[in-house]
């Protein structure tokens, strides 16, 4: 288990953008945007690999316990369906763009 939403990133990736591990990058596409924490990985330079169906459950105040804020699937577009039924390729790829989180993490402060 771990605290927070990860992104695996390849370390070329990595240093293209100015990333390291443990930073926070949004993912963002026309559908929509979500923040997770990089873990530098040896995926396909030109991919990245998302956890899904985040949600922070300490957050009870909020009625969808901030499932958007860090929930992958807000980048999949909603009504493509395969003849099953069920999601398509683009549920399991679709693009995106990575962009570090310049914002200090306020939790990370906290344990400074």
């Amino acid at each position: 288990m771990n605290p927070d939403p990860l992104v695996e990133v390849n370390p070329w990736m990595a240093v293209g953008f100015g990333i390291e591990d443990g930073d926070l990058v949004w993912l963002e596409n026309n559908h929509g945007w979500c923040r997770m924490r990089v873990k530098i990985s040896h995926v396909h330079p030109r991919a990245v690999v998302a956890q899904h169906s985040w949600r922070y459950p300490e957050k009870v105040r909020e009625n969808d316990f901030c499932a958007y804020e860090s929930n992958i699937n807000v980048l999949i577009p909603g009504g493509l369906f395969s003849k099953s039924g069920f999601g398509g390729a683009r549920v399991k790829s679709v693009l995106c763009r990575v962009v570090k989180d310049e914002v200090l993490d306020p939790l990370l402060e906290e344990w400074r």
